[in-house]
């Protein structure tokens, strides 16, 4: 949200914004914050209603609690016979609190069910960098929660957050078993770009 002050010239699309969160740490001003999504929009919620959509990520950052049980329980029967994927990057997180937020996940996804869950371990939210290195945050995260909640938590893990080309042949490595797959959100958007650029041209 963009914080009220006349003397700052500075507007947020709101259908362009889809929440990346990269603004708020570099606007030099601290004009923009985040708050908590409260109320689900109409829109959202008539998607999640839609017989064809079979899958759902949250989002939860901040990896509240409160926030994602107040959400869960709203829209719970919407999400029965889903697939629900929690992102997050428990690598910011004491292992007590990112045990609780996977318990309460555990707890809500049952009764609901039924419900899957899967979980997307982040790295470098939003990246789209072509950084051979740039998947290793989202990678090293992923090794150190099945190495510590893999057996704990038997759900898919894969990874997001500084996926490009290269993340496959780091996926090759030995260590990185366990990782059922990658999220590619900002590369299959710039694809999708290149894609749409190159069609307009021809």
């Amino acid at each position: 949200v963009l914080n009220p002050d006349p003397a700052t010239p500075l507007a947020v699309v709101e259908p362009l914004c889809y929440g990346c969160g990269r603004c708020v740490p570099d606007c030099p001003t601290d004009a923009f914050a985040f708050r908590p999504m409260e109320q689900l929009p109409e829109v959202a919620e008539a998607c999640l209603a839609h017989s064809r959509v079979g899958a759902v990520a949250l989002h939860t950052h901040s990896m509240d609690p409160e926030a994602l049980e107040r959400f869960w329980r709203r829209v719970a029967p919407l999400l029965q016979g889903k697939l629900v994927s929690l992102c997050f990057r428990p690598q910011l997180f004491a292992e007590a609190h990112v045990e609780a937020y996977c318990t309460l996940a555990e707890r809500l996804a049952e009764e609901s069910a039924p419900v899957a869950l899967m979980l997307q371990i982040d790295g470098v939210p939003m990246s789209g960098s072509e950084d051979p290195a740039a998947s290793l945050p989202a990678l090293e995260a992923a090794r150190a929660f099945l190495a510590r909640f893999g057996e704990r938590y038997p759900w898919p893990v894969t990874i997001s957050g500084g996926v490009n080309m290269h993340t496959a042949t780091l996926l090759r490595d030995s260590a990185s078993a366990g990782i059922a797959g990658v999220g590619m959100g900002t590369m299959a958007r710039k694809a999708v770009w290149a894609a749409g650029e190159a069609t307009a041209l021809s």
